[in-house]
């Protein structure tokens, strides 16, 4: 009888997409936004990688999913657009609630807390700052003014500045943090920023929950 779950056979593949992650949010935003367009780029290319080699050590089926929908992804990203812009970053949404309800299922299954167990716990929690960063960026592209920026922080040029900008919110919202700075105006906005705040909330309170069980039940 198997001990752990497949999802944590290549535990290289955990500490990669930990680093890729930590450079989404806390080094590609210090350099110039001039420089942000291939920055974001490429390291979101190779988050998407990464979450299909780990997706094809549990099950080759779901890996040929997340390609597929990386491929559509892409393509809708160059062909460009309003709507297909809009298609693009739902696409975005759908496949990193799978990744992250995928790693909350293998938590669950897991018998033990390793290392290995804690890395995919905190890559789920920033793959849902990448998810509210996103949910964002559509809500102000449908309306500029459903979201009130400091003074020049929000640029309406550029995708690739605009997003360092929600990710920035995106986490201090799903961290309900709040420093006021940037404030939800209207009812979408609004509604999108309490589910980010209860989802954030919801994601410790459940993972803390599984990883104390389990990890007393180690020991025990």
């Amino acid at each position: 009888m198997k001990t752990d779950y497949p999802i944590f056979k290549n535990p290289i593949f955990d500490y990669t997409l930990t680093l890729f992650l930590f450079l989404l949010f806390f080094v590609i935003p210090v350099f110039p936004k001039a420089l942000h367009g291939w920055l974001f780029n490429i390291v979101g290319t190779l988050i998407y990688v990464n979450l299909i080699l780990i997706v094809n050590a549990y099950r080759s089926q779901v890996a040929i999913t997340v390609f597929i929908l990386f491929m559509a992804d892409w393509l809708l990203f160059f062909l460009g657009g309003h709507a297909l812009g809009t298609v693009s970053a739902f696409l975005n949404i759908l496949l990193f609630l799978f990744i992250v309800a995928f790693f909350i299922n293998g938590l669950a299954r897991t018998k033990k807390v390793s290392m290995k167990s804690i890395l995919h716990a905190i890559n789920g929690y920033l793959l849902l700052g990448v998810i509210a960063a996103i949910g964002f960026d559509v809500i102000m592209l449908h309306n500029p003014e459903a979201i009130t920026f400091p003074f020049h922080a929000y640029e309406t040029e550029g995708v690739a500045s605009r997003f360092a900008e929600f990710q920035y919110f995106g986490l201090c919202t799903l961290t309900t943090l709040g420093y006021g700075d940037i404030t939800p105006v209207s009812f979408m906005a609004r509604s999108f920023a309490t589910m980010v705040t209860m989802c954030g909330q919801m994601y410790l309170t459940i993972i803390i929950a599984l990883l104390v069980g389990k990890f007393v039940g180690q020991n025990q």
